[in-house]
C-alpha cells in the first residue's frame, strides 16, 4: 500500500507531538532530580528559547534553498534524539546544553513540517480534496495523549531508561513513515521562495506576535502543568500528566473539526471565541478548589487553543505579495520563541508571586491578543497554485 503525502506528514505530526508529550512529562521529574526551585526551573527552561532564537534565522535560510520534506526528515531524526538526552545529563551545566540544542532542532522541525504541511494543503486544494491543516495539528495533539500512555510505563523503568524508551519508540515510527514520503516542494517553489527569503511584511509581524501569545499560553500547559499540579495542587507524581492529558485529548477531537468549523463560521470567528474560552479555562484553573476542577480547566483550555494556532498558520501562509513558505516560517518562528522563551518567564513569576498570579497574566495575554482581529482579517482568497508530484 503506498503512503500519501497526507499520511506521512500527519504521521510526523504524530511523532513530533507524541516526543513533546513525552517530554512534559519528564520535565517534572527532571526538576527533582536536580532540586530545581521554580525560578531555576525557569532559568533551565530558558535555554529552550534561545535555540529557538537561533532556529528562526536557520530555517528561513534553508527552507530559502531546500524542499521542506529534506528539512524535516534531518531535523526530526536529530530532534527525537536531543529530546532524550537531558534526562541523561549529571550535570545541571550539561543539561542546558541539551536543552538548547533540543531547542534549536524542535523548533527548526516544527517551521519546516508546518510548511511542508501547507504545501501538501496546496495540493490537496488543487484537486478538489479540501483543506487539511487543522487535522495535521490534531494528529500532534494525538501524538502528545500516545506520548503520555507511554509516560507512566517508562517511568517506572526510572528517569533514564524513560528517556531511552521514548526515543527509541518515537524513532521507530518517524523512520517508517519518513522516507521518500513526505511532499517534496517542486523546483518552482524552492526558487521563489529563495527569491523571498528576506521579504518583510507589517502585517506578518502582527500575525507573528499574536502567534507568539497562542504558542506561549500552549507552551505554559507543556511546561508548567505537570508542576501546577504538583506545587498548587499536591497531587501524586502519577497523576503530574493529567492536565496536560485532559489537555491535549480536547485539542486533539476540535482540532480533527477545525477545518468543518473554518469552512462554516469563517476564520475570524473561530478565533475570537477561541481566544475567550482559553483565557476563560486559564481563570478556571487560577480557582479551582481541586484537581478534578483543575483537570476541566486544561480540557476547556484545550478546546479554546485548539484551531488558533492552525488558523495563523494560513494566514501567515496567505498574506498577498508573499510565497507561501517565506510568510510562515516567520510566524512559525516568533511562535516558537514564544512556546520555548515566555513559558521559562512564568518561573520567575512564580517565584515573585505565584504560579496562579503567572496563569492569571497568561489569561489576560489571550484577551489581549483578540486586538490583532481589529488589525488584520484573515486571508482567504489567495488561490490555490497548482503542484505536481
Amino acid at each position: 500500500m503506498s503512503i500519501t503525502p497526507r499520511f506521512a506528514i500527519s504521521a510526523t505530526f504524530f511523532a513530533v507531538g507524541c516526543n513533546v508529550a513525552l517530554v512534559s512529562v519528564m520535565l517534572p521529574l527532571i526538576r527533582l532530580k536536580f532540586g530545581f526551585s521554580e525560578a531555576e526551573f525557569g532559568r533551565f527552561l530558558l535555554a529552550f528559547g534561545c535555540g529557538a532564537l537561533v532556529a528562526l534565522p536557520l530555517a528561513r535560510y534553508l527552507l530559502a534553498r531546500y524542499a521542506s520534506a529534506t528539512i524535516t526528515r534531518c531535523a526530526a531524526f536529530l530532534a527525537f534524539v536531543a529530546l532524550a538526552l537531558p534526562a541523561l545529563m549529571p550535570a545541571p551545566a550539561l543539561l542546558v546544553v541539551t536543552v538548547f540544542l533540543a531547542g534549536v532542532l524542535l523548533a527548526s522541525t516544527d517551521i519546516a513540517m508546518n510548511a511542508n504541511a501547507v504545501a501538501v494543503e496546496r495540493l490537496h486544494v488543487s484537486t478538489g480534496k479540501g483543506p487539511m491543516l487543522s487535522s495535521c495539528h490534531g494528529w500532534y495533539s494525538a501524538g502528545g495523549l500516545a506520548g503520555l500512555l507511554i509516560g507512566p510505563a517508562g517511568g517506572l523503568l526510572g528517569l533514564e531508561w524513560m528517556a531511552v524508551v521514548a526515543c527509541t519508540a518515537v524513532l521507530l515510527l518517524f523512520a517508517v513513515i519518513n522516507r521518500g514520503l513526505l511532499y517534496e516542494q517542486p523546483e518552482s517553489s524552492r526558487k521563489d521562495g529563495q527569491a523571498a527569503a528576506r521579504a518583510f511584511s507589517p502585517v506578518l509581524v502582527i500575525i507573528g506576535l499574536a502567534a507568539l501569545v497562542a504558542f506561549t499560553a500552549e507552551g505554559a500547559v507543556i511546561d508548567w502543568s505537570g508542576v501546577y499540579l504538583d506545587t498548587v495542587m499536591g497531587v501524586e507524581p502519577a497523576l503530574f500528566g493529567v492536565g496536560f492529558a485532559a489537555f491535549s485529548l480536547s485539542m486533539a477531537i476540535l482540532r480533527f473539526s477545525g477545518d468543518a468549523l473554518r469552512a462554516r463560521f469563517g476564520d475570524r470567528r473561530v478565533i475570537a471565541l477561541s481566544l475567550i474560552v482559553g483565557a476563560v479555562a486559564y481563570m478556571v484553573i487560577v480557582h479551582s478548589p481541586n484537581v478534578v476542577v483543575t483537570t476541566l480547566g486544561y480540557a476547556l483550555l484545550g478546546l479554546g487553543l485548539a484551531n488558533v494556532v492552525p488558523v495563523y498558520f494560513l494566514m501567515a501562509a496567505n498574506v498577498p505579495g508573499l510565497p507561501h513558505g517565506s510568510g510562515l516560517t516567520l510566524v512559525v518562528g516568533l511562535g516558537y520563541i514564544g512556546l520555548l522563551t515566555f513559558p521559562p518567564l512564568i518561573g520567575w513569576v512564580a517565584e515573585a508571586f505565584s504560579l496562579r498570579a503567572a496563569f492569571t497574566g497568561l489569561s489576560f495575554m489571550l484577551l489581549v491578543s483578540l486586538l490583532v482581529l481589529l488589525v488584520v482579517s484573515p486571508v482567504r482568497g489567495r488561490p490555490p497554485v497548482p503542484v505536481s508530484q
